[in-house]
C-alpha cells in the first residue's frame, strides 16, 4: 500500500513541485540571513506595505479567468479564456500605473513613512509580470508540465534573493522592492523561453466576439472567485495595512520577517500540492467519479505529519531565529509562535481551497472571506485598543485559526453533498435504463 502511494502519480508531481520550493526557499532562508543584517526592520516593514498594495493588484489582474483555464475541452475555448486574461492584465497594469502618480494620497500620507510611496513607480511592471507568469502557470498545471512549474519557482527565489543583496548600497526598503520585482521579471522570461506555446497563444489574433463569449461563460469567476480572492488577500495582509499607522514600521518589519520564513515556503509548498489535487478533482470530474475518498486520504496523510512537525517547530522556532537571524530580531521568533497553530491549520487545508471554484460553489465560499475579514481587522483591533502590537498579532492569529479550520471542513462538506448528489443521478439512469429494458 505504501509503495502504491509513493509510486502514484499525484506524489510524484507533487514531489517535484515541491523540490523546487523546497530549493527555492532554501536559498531564499540563506539569503535572509544576509538580507536582515543589510535592511533593518523599518526597511522590511515600509518594503511589506508596499507589497500589500502591489500583491491586491496582482490578485485583481487576470480577473479571475485564470481559474478557468483548467476547465476548456478545446484549445479555441482554451485560447479565448487565455486572452480574456490578458486583456484583464493589461487593463489593470494601466489602472496600477494611474496609481503611481498620487502614490502618497493613496498610502495616507502622514501615517506611512515616504519610503513606502517611492517604490510606487515600480507598481506597472510588477502587476504586468505577474499577471503573465499567472495566465502561464494554470496553462502548465493544464498541461501537468510541473517540472518547468518547479523551475520557475527556483529560479524566482534564486534571483530575487541575488538581487536584493546586489542592491545593499541602497539600505533602504527600495532594494527589497526592486529585488522582488526583478526577481520576478526574470523567472517569468526564463519560463516563456523554456516553452513559447503559451506566449504563442497570447500573441495570436484576437477577436472580440470570442472573448465576450468566454466572459460570459465564466462569469462566476470574476464574480465570485475574484471577489473572494481579493478578500481574503485584505484579510491577510490586514496587519500591514491596519497596524502601521498605530504602531510604526519597526514592528511590522519584525513581523513580516516572521511572516516571510513561514508563509512564504508554505504558501508554495501548498500550491505545488494543490495543482496536483486541482488537476486530480478536474479529471474526476470529468469523468464523473467520486471526489471525497481522494479527499479523506489527503487529509488522513497531511494531518498525521502536520500536528507532530509543527508541535516540535513551537519550542525550537525562537532560538533558532536569534541563531540565524541576530538578536535583533528576537520578536520574529516569537511571532512566529503566535502564528504556528493557524499555519498548520493552513497546512492542512490550504491545498483544498480551489474545491469550491471546481464544484461551482464559488458564491457560497464569499461567506467564509467576509467572515474571515471581519474576524481579521476585529482581532486587530482588539490589539490597538490596548494599545499592544503583540495582543493584536495574537489575537489576529487566532481568528485566522478559527476560520482556516471551519472552512476546512465546508470543503470536504461540499465534496460529499457532490458525491451523494452525482449517486442519485447514476441511480436514477440505470432504473431509467432498467425500465427502458
Amino acid at each position: 500500500m505504501w509503495k502504491r502511494f509513493v509510486n502514484s502519480t499525484f506524489v510524484r508531481n507533487s514531489a517535484v513541485l515541491m523540490s523546487g520550493n523546497i530549493l527555492g526557499q532554501a536559498i531564499s532562508l540563506l539569503f535572509h540571513l544576509l538580507l536582515c543584517r543589510i535592511y533593518s526592520p523599518d526597511d522590511f516593514g515600509a518594503f511589506a506595505v508596499f507589497m500589500s498594495y502591489a500583491g491586491f493588484m496582482t490578485i485583481i489582474a487576470t480577473g479571475g479567468y485564470h481559474y478557468a483555464i483548467l476547465l476548456p475541452d478545446d484549445d479555441r475555448t482554451l485560447g479565448n479564456v487565455m486572452k480574456l486574461c490578458a486583456c484583464c492584465v493589461a487593463t489593470t497594469t494601466i489602472l496600477s500605473l494611474l496609481l503611481v502618480l498620487p502614490a502618497e494620497i493613496f498610502l495616507l500620507s502622514g501615517y506611512y513613512d515616504k519610503g513606502t510611496a517611492d517604490m510606487f513607480w515600480l507598481l506597472p511592471v510588477y502587476v504586468a509580470s505577474y499577471g503573465v507568469w499567472k495566465i502561464m502557470e494554470y496553462w502548465h498545471v493544464r498541461q501537468s508540465n510541473y517540472r518547468l512549474l518547479s523551475a520557475y519557482q527556483l529560479s524566482q527565489n534564486l534571483a530575487s534573493s541575488v538581487i536584493k543583496s546586489a542592491l545593499w548600497q541602497m539600505k533602504s526598503g527600495i532594494g527589497l522592492a526592486l529585488g522582488s520585482v526583478l526577481g520576478q521579471i526574470t523567472a517569468t522570461v526564463l519560463c516563456a523561453a523554456k516553452n513559447k506555446k503559451p506566449l504563442q497563444i497570447l500573441l495570436s489574433p484576437y477577436k472580440s466576439y470570442a472573448l465576450r463569449k468566454a466572459a460570459r461563460r465564466y462569469a462566476s469567476f470574476p464574480r465570485f472567485s475574484l471577489a473572494r480572492d481579493g478578500i481574503n488577500y485584505i484579510a491577510s495582509n490586514s496587519v500591514y495595512l491596519v497596524l502601521a499607522p498605530f504602531f510604526g514600521t519597526y514592528e511590522l518589519g519584525l513581523f513580516m520577517m516572521a511572516a516571510t520564513l513561514s508563509l512564504r515556503p508554505l504558501v508554495l509548498v501548498n500550491n505545488a500540492i494543490g495543482h496536483n489535487i486541482m488537476q486530480s478533482i478536474a479529471d474526476k470530474l470529468k469523468t464523473g467519479q467520486a471526489i471525497l475518498p481522494a479527499i479523506k486520504k489527503y487529509l488522513a496523510t497531511s494531518t498525521a505529519v502536520m500536528l507532530p512537525s509543527f508541535t516540535v517547530l513551537f519550542f525550537i522556532v525562537k532560538p533558532l531565529c536569534v541563531l540565524l537571524l541576530g538578536q535583533e530580531w528576537e520578536m520574529s521568533g516569537t511571532y512566529l509562535q503566535y502564528m504556528l497553530p493557524w499555519l498548520c491549520a493552513l497546512a492542512i487545508f490550504s491545498p483544498m481551497a480551489n474545491i469550491p471554484d471546481l464544484l461551482q460553489k464559488q458564491k457560497n465560499d464569499m461567506f467564509f472571506e467576509i467572515t474571515s475579514i471581519i474576524i481579521r481587522i476585529a482581532m486587530l483591533a482588539i490589539g490597538i485598543a490596548a494599545g499592544s502590537f503583540n495582543v493584536a498579532i495574537t489575537a489576529y492569529c487566532a481568528g485566522a485559526l478559527t476560520v482556516t479550520t471551519l472552512r476546512g471542513l465546508w470543503y470536504v462538506k461540499i465534496a460529499a453533498y457532490y458525491d451523494k448528489k452525482r449517486l442519485a443521478i447514476d441511480s436514477n439512469k440505470t432504473k431509467e435504463k432498467q425500465w427502458t429494458i
